[in-house]
């Protein structure tokens, strides 16, 4: 087992907006084990499922006509915590995203500071309609050491 990263609680999310969306499994709960963190979603409408899903394709499509201002990492400890500094933290440790080459690249000209990253409406956008549904339907089952 790894310990838990955004993009496994983001892909597990996706998984589960799927089965549900399309009504494969109404009653579905998913579950992720990892070392760190084992974590569930609940079952949710279709409908619902649907609407979740349509904005994760709306960011794909904005994210094909420029760089998507939406760096899960650091969302998504701004999303955990609910705080400026958990996100700002993220950005800027060793191996964040803000020390990434390729973000560092795509966003080349756009931000001076990591205040700037933050501060972005379009991050801010994406930051809330992608997490924040999941945020709600995340339930912790068991927590460990790393």
């Amino acid at each position: 087992y790894a310990s838990t990263r955004a993009r496994d609680v983001i892909a597990a999310w996706l998984e589960h907006l799927y089965l549900h969306a399309g009504h494969h499994h109404p009653e579905a709960v998913t579950t992720h084990f990892a070392r760190n963190l084992r974590f569930a979603f609940q079952p949710l409408p279709a409908e619902q499922a649907r609407r979740h899903l349509g904005d994760w394709f709306a960011a794909w499509r904005e994210g094909q006509r420029a760089p998507l201002a939406f760096y899960p990492e650091t969302a998504w400890a701004w999303i955990q915590e609910d705080k400026e500094q958990a996100a700002r933290n993220a950005w800027e440790a060793a191996y964040g995203e803000g020390q990434d080459r390729n973000w560092r690249l795509a966003l080349r000209d756009r931000f001076s500071t990591t205040a700037d990253v933050l501060a972005d409406p379009r991050f801010q956008h994406w930051r809330e309609t992608l997490l924040r549904p999941l945020c709600r339907q995340f339930m912790v089952s068991q927590t460990g050491g790393d």
